[in-house]
């Protein structure tokens, strides 16, 4: 399956209305997931002028096949596809086939899932060697959730409670709640008082105007550890 150029990205949802009434019929957290990837899914709408409901199995495939991830993640990226159709369904949007729906399950969404694979003893070994502070324990743990690096920077500590974290993220997250400095390889660094809520903190270096952090922090934190743990699973 050939890939396509990266499509336009857009800030606004394709067929808006639409897309708001689905996203509300979710609580808070999930609608604030939801709506980030449905923004990434819009990229194709508006490149090939359609809603999400008329995509075909092979419009889906190759949107999936486009995103790639872990299992966890493409499972997330498939599940909300397969919800949105169904809602579509019955709310007289769009008469999606039972058969269409039938293919979206987690045996399609693994088989475009990127061939990595981490057992539990790699992700500890990860999380409790490699790792330099409590901040990138919990960027790995939330990689490994399925979150992307944008739902990362944006996911904000009155999220958690709609999240189906494991145990020992949650207890991460809540010591790293009241961190003012962490540890880095230049030494200490100090981070700016978070009055937002989100969970990844900014730090002193980064006084830009936006609230959250940037993505970047994110692939430099994986950059970094990618190069001292030299895992790589194929």
């Amino acid at each position: 399956m050939k890939r396509v150029g990266a499509p336009k990205k857009y800030k606004d949802l394709y067929h808006e209305d639409i897309k708001n009434e689905f996203l509300n019929t979710y609580e808070k957290g999930t609608r604030k997931t939801y709506i980030s990837r449905l923004r990434a899914i819009g990229q194709y709408e508006f490149l090939w002028d359609k809603d999400l409901f008329d995509f075909d199995i092979d419009e889906i495939q190759l949107f999936l096949y486009q995103k790639g991830g872990t299992v966890a993640a493409i499972r997330i990226w498939g599940g909300l596809i397969a919800k949105y159709l169904k809602w579509a369904k019955e709310n007289g949007y769009k008469e999606v086939s039972d058969i269409l729906l039938s293919q979206l399950n987690v045996e399609l969404y693994d088989s475009f899932a990127t061939p990595y694979f981490f057992t539990n003893y790699d992700i500890e070994e990860l999380v409790n060697v490699h790792c330099n502070n409590l901040e990138e324990k919990i960027i790995i743990l939330l990689l490994f959730e399925g979150l992307s690096t944008e739902e990362i920077v944006h996911l904000k500590y009155s999220d958690i409670q709609s999240r189906n974290f494991s145990e020992q993220l949650i207890e991460y997250i809540n010591q790293y709640k009241g961190k003012t400095e962490y540890d880095s390889t230049y030494g200490k660094r100090q981070y700016i008082q978070n009055e937002h809520g989100f969970i990844i903190k900014k730090i002193n270096t980064n006084p830009n105007e936006n609230e959250t952090s940037y993505e970047s922090k994110i692939y430099t934190t994986l950059s970094r550890i990618s190069e001292k743990s030299k895992i790589s699973k194929k």
